[in-house]
């Protein structure tokens, strides 16, 4: 038995939507904060591959730099 097509919302049933989304505020100017990472990185004893599974990244890095940019 084949399953019924699905068609987009209208954009009424959108606008109907929309009051019962949770907003999100933007922080303006708000810095990169590498302490957590870097904490992170202490904890794994300095080890790559002990970093990457603890932070679940998806490559090894190769050092404590190629770290942060994976991060």
């Amino acid at each position: 038995m084949a399953e019924p097509k699905a068609s987009p919302p209208t954009a009424d049933e959108l606008d109907a939507k929309r009051g019962g989304l949770k907003s999100a505020e933007t922080r303006e100017g708000s810095a990169w904060d590498e302490a957590p990472y870097k904490a992170a990185w202490d904890a794994a004893g300095g080890d790559p591959a002990k970093v990457k599974e603890s932070v679940n990244l998806t490559e090894t890095p190769t050092d404590y730099a190629s770290y942060i940019q994976l991060c």
